[in-house]
């Protein structure tokens, strides 16, 4: 039975610990931890004579927990809620494009600065600016990331995150259960080898 329980510590460890690397932009820092990385971007090593450090400050955020916790109180009619002004505005590919991408996640963080109500509760993520410097927003304007967001984003990135917190918390059960049968056959196991 000793000889199995670093086999169990192993299998045990591997389905717990699940870690993530959280990608920086430029201009706003966000966590963009559930956001696939945006291959459009081009990377650009740096130079030797660019040794200035860039600082950026807390802005705000919106834990894993508390977005999980939004998510499960959703309904249907939450999820799919459009307003009335929004079907004239269009939702082709490229905007939806923009929607799961981290230049929608960095308008936020320019766009919607020192609200006291979180604008993307449904989205894990963590806002940081550049101190003194006045941000850009990649929609064009904070109207038009408004507009986009309301009309188009919300609804896909509410479907998007409701799925997506859903099947880890299956996974999670189907891991659960996993764990517990292999732990009852190592203890029927280790009860045979005693006799």
């Amino acid at each position: 039975m000793l000889r199995l329980l670093p086999i169990l510590v192993a299998l045990v460890a591997g389905n717990v610990c699940e870690s993530s690397a959280a990608v920086v932009s430029a201009t706003l820092a966000t966590n963009e931890v559930h956001l696939p990385e945006d291959s459009t971007l081009q990377r650009h090593p740096h130079s030797k004579a660019d040794t200035t450090p860039v600082t950026f400050e807390f802005e705000h955020g919106q834990s894993e927990l508390a977005a999980r916790r939004y998510v499960a109180s959703m309904t249907d009619s939450d999820i799919e809620h459009r307003e009335s002004w929004c079907y004239s505005a269009p939702c082709n590919a490229s905007v939806l494009h923009y929607c799961s991408s981290s230049m929608f996640l960095n308008d936020h963080c320019c766009c919607e600065q020192h609200h006291t109500k979180e604008q993307l509760p449904w989205i894990p993520h963590t806002c940081l600016l550049r101190p003194g410097e006045r941000c850009v927003a990649n929609a064009g304007s904070c109207s038009n990331y408004r507009t986009i967001k309301v009309c188009c984003c919300d609804q896909l990135t509410k479907r998007e995150y409701k799925q997506k917190f859903s099947s880890a918390v299956s996974n999670g059960a189907f891991h659960f259960v996993k764990l517990t049968l292999l732990v009852g056959v190592l203890i029927t196991a280790g009860q045979y080898c005693i006799m």
